[in-house]
């Protein structure tokens, strides 16, 4: 098929793809009452909304009974479960149960696997938003930009749903010649998941620092004012997450040849002074992100420091 002819069909699938909202009006509202500060929420409302959804509430109670949490005792109660993993971990969950269902149960999915792909997004998520404590002033909240970060690879969604054997041989002709991912996206379908991000984000109505952040984080010297920061935050915390994933599972399921934003000359001088914040706090960026993709393998604290002690 001609490459023109394929990009029309991807095309094609995402609009079919966005025919259905990304979260249900439920999974809308638990998020809208995450978002509230400490002292508005009211954790009855969310037991009430999250019941709703017996699928995510399982996966709440699942998520306070992992041995991350390091508890004595089995945790059977939502609002136990709510009050101890916290609001962070609380929208994580809630969009990785979204983002598993874009995928319609497709649990072989691609070399990339959902766990690897659910794994990097709340990474990125937890990262951008550790990073931006340190190194963005910006009138986004900080719960907002770890929904930014966890969204900014939806575009795959298209290309595993839809085209898993050529994603494959994509993958696979990336490692083998050394390549970004991306350039054999575009060889192959005439279209990369950066872009298919956009198209997606935006057809759901997302708010445009989420569109940006899913479009641009490959190409943010076409960020957008204001929010353009905020993109080449989400590009540096991308790749260093990446890299994170291989150093420590040695598993190459993505290609790292995708560069860091910090890599282009051009970047480099224009965000010069968030480059370097964020360079001087890699480490507590990196944790965040280490304690983010470790809660959504569940796997505990005690194995988290026997990882770090070997790196």
């Amino acid at each position: 098929m001609r490459v023109a002819n394929m990009k029309e069909l991807v095309l094609q699938r995402a609009r079919h793809l966005t025919r259905s909202p990304l979260f249900t009006q439920t999974d809308t509202r638990i998020l809208e009452v995450s978002r509230k500060s400490p002292e508005q929420i009211d954790i009855r409302e969310l037991e009430i909304l999250i019941e709703r959804r017996p699928d995510l509430r399982d996966q709440i109670i699942e998520e306070a009974n992992s041995s991350y949490y390091g508890l004595h005792y089995a945790v059977a109660s939502l609002h136990q479960a709510i009050v101890i993993i916290g609001l962070y971990n609380l929208l994580s969950v809630t969009m990785i149960t979204s983002l598993s269902e874009v995928f319609e149960g497709n649990t072989r999915m691609t070399r990339l696997g959902l766990d690897s792909f659910l794994s990097h997004s709340v990474g990125v998520g937890a990262a951008a938003r550790a990073a931006a404590n340190v190194a963005l002033s910006t009138l986004v909240p900080p719960m907002e930009i770890q929904i930014s970060g966890i969204l900014h690879d939806v575009g795959y969604s298209v290309f595993i749903r839809n085209f898993p054997r050529d994603f494959d041989r994509c993958i696979e002709q990336a490692l083998r010649e050394r390549r970004p991912l991306r350039d054999i996206e575009m060889e192959v379908f005439g279209i990369a998941h950066d872009e298919l991000g956009g198209h997606l984000a935006r057809a759901w109505n997302l708010p445009d620092y989420v569109v940006q952040s899913a479009e641009f984080h490959h190409r943010v010297a076409l960020a957008r004012h204001p929010h353009d920061e905020l993109v080449a935050l989400i590009g540096w915390v991308d790749r260093l997450v990446l890299e994170e994933a291989d150093t420590a599972g040695g598993n190459r399921t993505l290609p790292l040849e995708s560069h860091s934003p910090a890599d282009d000359p051009s970047l480099a001088v224009h965000y010069a002074a968030l480059f370097e914040t964020l360079e001087r706090n890699r480490d507590e960026i990196l944790n965040s992100a280490r304690k983010a993709m470790n809660r959504a393998r569940r796997k505990g604290p005690d194995e988290e420091e026997d990882a770090e002690a070997g790196d």
